[in-house]
């Protein structure tokens, strides 16, 4: 039986590289650098720029599960070939734009596991303007709204999404690991406490 698929949600910024690669140390789990399919899965669903674009399968007959299905039936197998070339048995994904996409993610993959990333909004601010150019104003907007509506979206999957605090993570590695872990279903693994080694040795790139 395949284990349910992992998404890592959050705002840029907020601390989702550095959980992407603590989890992908894990020896059962593979989570790649971003991808954004669910931009594509939008568009699919959604055709841009055409006012008859929303619900266009409708006229082929095409319900909304089926139309689901297919989306699935043609990306999961994309991320589980990832996942077992690197010798693992579950997959993830990391995008901070994936947060606006819960509902439809949850939707596509119904049995899928959330784990959203929150950082403080001063120090998610300040490296938006070091990275990204950021004014201030516009990176706390921008942290405000992609929060609420991770919390929003959060509540209409309930039990399978999981909230961390990146100062959590960071100041109590361990008891936090060990929690998302027992919750994932995951056994123990000392693995993601020494992650920047684990990824120096596969030869991994430490961003994205």
């Amino acid at each position: 039986m395949t284990s349910p698929p992992i998404f890592i949600v959050g705002s840029m910024r907020a601390g989702s590289t550095m959980l992407r690669l603590i989890l992908d140390s894990h020896p059962n789990i593979a989570v790649p650098p971003e991808t954004g399919f669910m931009g594509a899965v939008a568009a699919t669903k959604v055709i841009p720029n055409w006012r008859f674009g929303e619900g266009w399968f409708t006229r082929l007959g095409w319900s909304e599960d089926e139309i689901n299905d297919r989306i699935r039936e043609f990306y999961a197998p994309m991320f589980e070939r990832f996942t077992t070339q690197q010798g693992k048995r579950r997959w993830g994904e990391k995008t901070p734009f994936h947060t606006g996409h819960i509902p439809a993610m949850a939707e596509i993959f119904s049995d899928a596991l959330f784990v959203g990333i929150v950082r403080h909004a001063g120090a998610v601010a300040a490296s938006l303007r070091k990275n990204f150019n950021y004014t201030f104003p516009d990176a706390l907007s921008y942290w405000s709204a992609t929060n609420v509506e991770m919390v929003r979206s959060a509540s209409s999957v309930g039990g399978r999404f999981m909230l961390c605090r990146y100062e959590d993570l960071v100041l109590n590695t361990e008891p936090v690991l060990r929690e998302m872990l027992g919750w994932l279903g995951e056994p123990w693994s000392d693995d993601v406490l020494r992650h920047h080694t684990v990824q120096r040795e596969k030869g991994s790139r430490l961003a994205a």
